[in-house]
């Protein structure tokens, strides 16, 4: 078979191109990091760039704290313990002189953890942006699988849900296969006799 050099040029420039645009796709964004912040009872946690787990952050300011309930609850009914939920405020504007004030506020506003980062450094570590919540989703390996800045709204939400589910069926299809269910041994009580 003999093939003319116009057509192998052409098949050439093709096979490039469609090299190029592979190579030019980003690769996903990944969060190598971790972070330790006090949360408002004063105990530490950290966030790592690694865990066994999807992890949501919902990073917020004071102007983007409003939004910051209409991602969490739907995400935590949805999710339940699937998933963690990390609420992070942004408090580098507080005067030292005020921070147990702030501090206590947050006690009395929610028995949940909420990390305060006073220094912003982590909320800076997400790209964050000011006056709307930021809501970060990360897979269990570190890759940043999605973001969004604003009040959720219906497509909003169903949005960060299609892939929170598709990292949590990748996860379960790397899961080993589950044992088979054994049968219950046999039973060492012996059985009532019988009256006649």
């Amino acid at each position: 078979m003999r093939v003319s050099t116009g057509h192998f040029l052409r098949r050439a420039a093709l096979a490039g191109a469609w090299a190029a645009a592979v190579a030019a796709a980003p690769a996903p964004e990944r969060w190598t990091a971790e972070f330790t912040l006090a949360d408002q009872f004063g105990r530490e946690r950290t966030v790592a760039a690694a865990a066994d787990r999807v992890r949501v952050l919902a990073l917020a300011d004071r102007a983007g704290s409003d939004q910051v309930e209409g991602w969490i609850v739907p995400l935590a009914e949805r999710y339940a313990a699937a998933i963690e939920i990390h609420g992070v405020a942004l408090l580098d504007t507080v005067p030292r002189a005020l921070k147990p004030a702030v501090r206590s506020l947050f006690r009395r506003g929610s028995p949940h953890p909420i990390l305060l980062d006073w220094t912003g450094a982590v909320a800076r570590s997400f790209d964050y942006r000011e006056r709307r919540v930021n809501v970060v989703v990360l897979a269990p390996d570190g890759r940043i699988v999605h973001r969004f800045n604003g009040a959720a709204t219906p497509e909003a939400l169903a949005e960060c849900f299609g892939r929170i589910d598709a990292v949590l069926g990748e996860s379960e299809s790397r899961a080993p296969p589950a044992a088979p269910p054994q049968s219950p041994p046999p039973s060492t009580v012996p059985a009532p006799a019988r009256s006649p």
